[in-house]
């Protein structure tokens, strides 16, 4: 499972960083994102526990599922349209 995650985060950032024109790497982009993926396994396991204690955890896990593969959806078509749009003004 983090084989995908690393190819989709090294993809996207070294679009951003190619289409900002910067002298960059990923090293730091990744270890923020490392960190908030961190932080959102705790905030995840802090409101099943504390907001939804009753619910069953398949329950919770499917409809986690479907909330973060519309976020990531979104994210990624809103990606696109940033580098597709970035490319287009590029001379």
């Amino acid at each position: 499972m983090y084989v995908p995650y690393i190819a989709f985060h090294v993809m996207v950032f070294e679009r951003l960083i190619a289409a900002l024109d910067r002298q960059a790497n990923v090293g730091y982009l990744m270890y923020l994102c490392d960190a908030f993926g961190y932080l959102a396994s705790v905030a995840v396991m802090l409101y099943k526990n504390f907001c939804a204690p009753d619910l069953d955890w398949v329950e919770f896990f499917v409809g986690a599922s479907y909330v973060t593969a519309g976020v990531s959806a979104a994210l990624g078509i809103g990606a696109m349209a940033f580098f597709r749009n970035r490319i287009r003004k590029a001379p």
